[in-house]
């Protein structure tokens, strides 16, 4: 995979995440957000696995976490 591939993945998950924020009611936000960061977390193991130079910070941050 290339940097636009992995900007393309978090751009989805930051857009996913100000979809949880403005759209569901406190109470059900937390469950969907620790999910939708888990798998954001496993990509990020993935990735790093795909290219040493990964930066998993970065990625995180670039999804809204």
């Amino acid at each position: 995979m290339t940097k636009k591939h992995y900007i393309a993945v978090s751009d989805v998950f930051r857009d996913e995440m100000k979809y949880l924020r403005t759209f569901l009611d406190r109470n059900g936000n937390d469950i969907a957000k620790d999910h939708l960061e888990n798998v954001a977390v496993q990509l990020a193991i993935f990735f790093k696995k795909d290219n040493p130079r990964f930066n998993r910070e970065r990625f995180m941050t670039a999804c809204g976490f």
